[in-house]
């Protein structure tokens, strides 16, 4: 099913690349609108303050997600010595089960 001449390949490409900005959006994620923008080569102004702040928001979003990971029971044991290793898995049974594991 080609629309407007184009490939079906090409209508399902730009399928995933329209659903990819659309989620970016929903996101409020800026910086990959703009990338998206720039694949597509659709002219953009001039880079503004709001490229910048933009890339700033980027950035506040990932450390964060960084931090939420960094403090998440798996990292704790991935990244851990023994000692974190067995806080981790003392931490998990008390609050998964509400018991706490003898030895540990």
């Amino acid at each position: 099913m080609a629309a407007s001449g184009f490939s079906e390949q090409e209508v399902a490409r730009l399928e995933k690349v329209f659903k990819r900005a659309l989620q970016a959006y929903n996101d409020d994620n800026w910086y990959v609108v703009y990338s998206i923008a720039l694949e597509l080569q659709i002219p953009l102004d001039v880079e503004s303050e709001d490229y910048i702040d933009w890339i700033d928001e980027d950035i506040r979003k990932t450390l964060s997600n960084i931090s939420r990971i960094g403090s998440t029971v798996a990292w704790m044991w991935y990244v851990g010595d023994e000692a974190s290793k067995a806080y981790a898995l003392k931490s998990y049974f008390e609050q998964i089960y509400g018991y706490i594991y003898p030895g540990i």
